[in-house]
């Protein structure tokens, strides 16, 4: 697949690789540091969210393809929130879709950050967590793949997020624009897919030389 494209409908969305994961976004804002992961995902072992008006910080674990266990974050601020929760995945369960809200942080006078998150898996949801208050709100459904790992921008709280996706074929956005739009935009995540194999391998060269950044885990 081609880096850095963008996702028709939605200009500002970028396509990126890790490995065989395609890298989607971010949502929200452009404040904290960007925060990522090094080694490419295979698997979605738990998710750990504080969460209060806004999520205040993220943190989750993976497999890599080897099988070997890796920790990401907490990415954000030491904030009390009103509530920390850990979603442990269960050997046969992964992560089908994840929805989620982008608004202001008044108390901050933040005009966009990650207020709520909701996750889906094929046995069941969890939340969301978080008020998402004033937002706007989005979702993430994963036809015959998974949500593998995460990154994002944060500093005092979640600026921004983005997801890996580790695909059979790439998830629709929602909320969706029109059909005709959809319509091409499937046609193009095929053209796409026809060139994954050979922009992933070019895409782990040019990872050897990618800068160091804030958040990397």
């Amino acid at each position: 697949m081609p880096t850095n494209q963008t996702i028709t409908g939605h200009p500002n969305i970028r396509l990126d690789c890790l490995g065989s994961a395609v890298k989607i976004g971010t949502w929200g804002g452009d404040g904290g540091s960007p925060c990522d992961i090094t080694v490419a995902p295979r698997r979605l072992e738990s998710i750990t969210i504080r969460w209060g008006k806004v999520l205040d910080w993220i943190a989750f674990s993976y497999r890599d393809q080897s099988g070997k266990l890796h920790t990401a974050g907490p990415w954000g601020g030491n904030g009390k929130g009103e509530g920390t929760e850990t979603i442990t995945l269960e050997a046969s369960e992964y992560v089908t879709g994840v929805a989620w809200s982008v608004g202001p942080f008044k108390f901050k006078n933040v005009e966009r950050c990650i207020t709520s998150i909701k996750v889906v898996t094929n046995l069941r949801s969890y939340g969301p967590f978080g008020h998402g208050v004033d937002s706007t709100h989005h979702s993430l459904p994963v036809i015959d793949g998974s949500v593998v790992g995460m990154f994002a921008r944060a500093g005092d709280f979640l600026d921004a997020i983005g997801f890996y996706v580790l695909p059979d074929a790439l998830p629709a956005l929602k909320p969706t624009t029109d059909p005709a739009e959809q319509e091409e935009k499937e046609k193009d995540s095929g053209h796409e897919q026809n060139g994954k194999a050979k922009s992933n391998q070019e895409e782990n060269e040019d990872s050897k030389n990618e800068k160091d950044k804030p958040c990397l885990s």
